[in-house]
């Protein structure tokens, strides 16, 4: 009898220890998926290539063959609009929605000869992105351009489902990485917050140019 006992509490023995060790393993597993969420979301999304500040931005409107007349006559001159492409790649064979928020700092002159700095940002969801590469382009128009200045910072954060995946910037003037996140930078008293001016390219005359590359908006 004591050895059916004995032999009844080895096999209850094993019986515990493996319970226990399922446990563990159970609780190790789930302390790591919260990394590996972090991880998965992070792969989803990587940025390539910033723009590239400064005057080289600038391109002229797009012409267009139209058989209308010109509403206003006599020579203009040429405009030129500050276009930013983020060239950025996907990783899974789809993603339902993307949502970038830009972020722009031109640099101008007062009637005094002091430097003034006008901030702009927009957001916008690109919707239905399939695995590789994209582009994301946002617009100022010519007259902000011309009365406020050029493109010296540039910045995007890229998120989804309220998780950031990714985030950069481009600079020709010194500024943090991370600028748009400093008070100093744009709560400073030589910064002006201009609203309504930062478009995505789409709802501009660029929008009918190459419109396989892009990706349906929100």
């Amino acid at each position: 009898m004591r050895e059916c006992g004995n032999g009844i509490g080895r096999h209850a023995a094993a019986a515990v220890l493996a319970g226990l060790m399922a446990i563990l393993i159970s609780g190790e597993a789930l302390a790591q998926q919260p990394v590996r969420r972090a991880a998965t979301g992070a792969s989803v999304v990587r940025i390539r290539k910033m723009p590239k500040v400064g005057r080289s931005l600038l391109m002229r409107s797009p012409e267009f063959k139209l058989n209308v007349p010109r509403a206003i006559g006599g020579s203009r001159r040429p405009r030129e609009w500050a276009v930013m492409d983020v060239i950025y790649d996907t990783a899974p064979e789809w993603v339902d929605e993307l949502s970038f928020h830009f972020y722009v700092l031109a640099e101008t002159r007062t009637p005094e000869g002091q430097k003034q700095f006008n901030y702009y940002e927009t957001d916008i969801v690109y919707l239905d992105l399939e695995r590789g590469e994209h582009v994301a382009t946002v617009v100022l128009p010519p007259a902000a351009v011309l009365r406020y200045g050029d493109v010296v910072a540039f910045g995007v954060e890229i998120s989804s489902g309220g998780q950031k995946l990714a985030d950069d910037s481009a600079a020709s003037i010194q500024v943090p990485a991370t600028w748009w996140k400093e008070p100093r930078v744009v709560e400073n008293p030589n910064v002006v917050k201009r609203e309504g001016y930062l478009q995505d390219r789409s709802k501009t005359p660029f929008a009918l140019a190459n419109m396989d590359d892009y990706e349906a908006v929100k």
